[in-house]
């Protein structure tokens, strides 16, 4: 049999009193709860919303709705409002032994894992790390212009009017040069004694043919 919390009345676990809230949360979810707003969070897989209802934040208890909020929400708040101070200490004392659990249990993990587990570990840690609203707002916009920056210069894209016209230019230049080394050949050949002289190997390094084509590579 369930025991009732310290200083709640008698009349609280009466089957009277377990019949009322049964139906006052009945009739909450028939008559209020579809026209509430709901939590802003969506599938990865099907990309539908979620179905939950949302809290003051815009997300229900399962997506971050009970995270708190404010500059300071990712350090220990060890006195709310209205707490005493045996409430904080006991808070604290809790809050101790509860990391001290959790630094062995991840001790006891960490021995266990390889070393390429544990650079993995280490990465997804330090992705992770919490801050102010200003720092992971900053941190999110970093990362998403350096996904921009990838993504743009792993683009294939086609080339602009004046690099065309340059090409164009390059490869106009490069038959002109090509036919000038015909023509320069040709009036060597007919030159009188020029016999022998189609060999490249006898030419002065300036009649060479190609020797102008290293002014375009």
């Amino acid at each position: 049999m369930k025991r009732r919390p310290p200083g709640s009345p008698a009349w609280s676990q009466s089957v009277e009193w377990r019949e009322i809230g049964r139906r006052a949360i009945t009739a909450w979810n028939r008559d209020q709860r579809p026209f509430l707003p709901k939590c802003s969070a969506k599938a990865k897989q099907t990309g539908e919303r979620c179905k939950q209802t949302a809290l003051p934040n815009g997300k229900c208890y399962v997506h971050g709705g009970r995270t708190p909020s404010g500059d300071e929400w990712h350090r220990m708040q060890l006195k709310g409002r209205g707490a005493s101070l045996e409430a904080a200490e006991r808070k604290l004392r809790t809050v101790k032994q509860r990391r001290k659990k959790r630094a062995a249990a991840a001790a006891e993990r960490a021995a266990s894992m390889t070393p390429e587990e544990l650079a993995d570990l280490e990465r997804r840690r330090k992705a992770a790390r919490p801050g102010t609203l200003g720092e992971r707002g900053q941190r999110s916009r970093d990362r998403a212009a350096a996904k921009r920056f990838a993504e743009l210069r792993d683009a294939e894209r086609p080339p602009s009017a004046a690099v065309a016209a340059l090409r164009d230019a390059t490869a106009l230049l490069r038959a002109d040069v090509a036919r000038k080394e015909a023509e320069l050949k040709a009036a060597v050949l007919e030159a009188p004694g020029a016999a022998g002289a189609g060999d490249d190997e006898d030419w002065p390094d300036w009649l060479r043919p190609g020797t102008a084509k290293g002014l375009f590579e």
